[in-house]
């Protein structure tokens, strides 16, 4: 998937060399803390599920609260589990931290685990936070994947994609012709 403005403002700090400041929650059990995380100067925060018992629910509503803000949200899960992963990255997050990376293979199932097909093995939706909400086709979460879509899945894609619209903005609770702001 490709990267949104946010995130590539914080992989420019990161590269050019300039100080870019990460918070780590463990122990926070609401949104506040990525609000005080904003108003001290970070540019990103980075909930910590491996050592905390915070749930994915909250881990999800941080991670929107970070975004909404103009922080970067990042997630360090428990256990290599592309379930959760797929979820959090759903939820929010920009990133995964994933524990005890040993090997190539381990990697490479991370990797995957975090990218749509035919690039991963993520379960596709059609809308994410990271844009929006607004509905998307596989080829525009996929870009570099595109030239491997057949015109047949093209065609099916946007006809999904115009069902979504359809269905998201009769659920809206704004005015009908723009589309919900939650998933499907």
């Amino acid at each position: 998937m490709r990267e949104t403005a946010q995130a590539n403002a914080f992989l420019e700090r990161l590269r050019s060399g300039e100080l870019t400041l990460m918070m780590a929650i463990r122990s926070a059990r609401t949104t506040e803390i990525v609000r005080i995380a904003k108003a001290t100067g970070h540019h990103a925060v980075m909930v910590d599920l491996e050592h905390s018992a915070i749930d994915v629910g909250l881990t999800g509503e941080m991670c929107a609260t970070a975004s909404d803000l103009g922080l970067t949200p990042f997630v360090r899960v428990p256990e290599r589990d592309y379930g959760i992963i797929g979820r959090l990255l759903d939820s929010g997050a920009y990133g995964i931290v994933a524990p005890r990376i040993e090997t190539v293979e381990e990697a490479a199932a991370i990797c995957r685990a975090c990218r749509f097909p035919p690039a991963g093995q993520r379960s596709q939706l059609a809308m994410v936070p990271q844009y929006g909400m607004r509905p998307m086709t596989a080829i525009e979460l996929n870009p570099l994947q595109s030239c491997r879509y057949s015109s047949k899945h093209l065609q099916v894609s946007r006809q999904r994609t115009r069902l979504l619209r359809c269905l998201g903005s009769t659920c809206s609770r704004s005015a009908p012709t723009t589309c919900a702001r939650n998933s499907a």
